[in-house]
């Protein structure tokens, strides 16, 4: 049960930022920070979709919605020995290859869910604000 308890104190810590976050109208972190879209974008928004039934549009925002409770499930299942650790890290490799090659497509597709605005990211106002009061 202290494994578990080890695994839940840090995701809810991540779940705790990401709501305050959301709160003061941040969004993604990843995002903001970068101007960039994260290979996640458009998880959230996909899976309220899916709480509202709307499978079509869960898809739309992100075609890997179905894979973040496997996560969970496949790392419990290592927990308990009932999964070998190669399967268990093979898992979890070729999950994250799907998220990596979903996020290129999305992002040399044109989606409108992902995009590629470094202009428009914190650094990029940070570095304005700061040639602006210099000079």
């Amino acid at each position: 049960m202290k494994k578990y308890l080890k695994l839940l104190i840090p995701l809810s810590l991540i779940a705790l930022i990401y709501l305050v976050f959301h709160i003061v109208g941040i969004g993604c972190p990843i995002k903001f920070i970068t101007g960039v879209s994260c290979p996640g974008c458009g998880m959230s928004r996909a899976c309220l979709w899916l709480l509202a039934g709307d499978i079509g549009n869960a898809f739309y925002f992100h075609p890997l919605f179905w894979a973040v409770p496997l996560f969970p499930v496949l790392y419990i299942l290592r927990e308990t020995g009932k999964m070998p650790k190669k399967v268990y890290e093979i898992s979890i490799i070729i999950i994250c290859i799907l998220f990596l090659m979903v996020w290129i497509v999305r992002m040399f597709s044109g989606s409108d869910v992902v995009v590629f605005a470094p202009d428009q990211s914190a650094f990029a106002r940070a570095i304005r604000i700061t040639k602006e009061l210099m000079g």
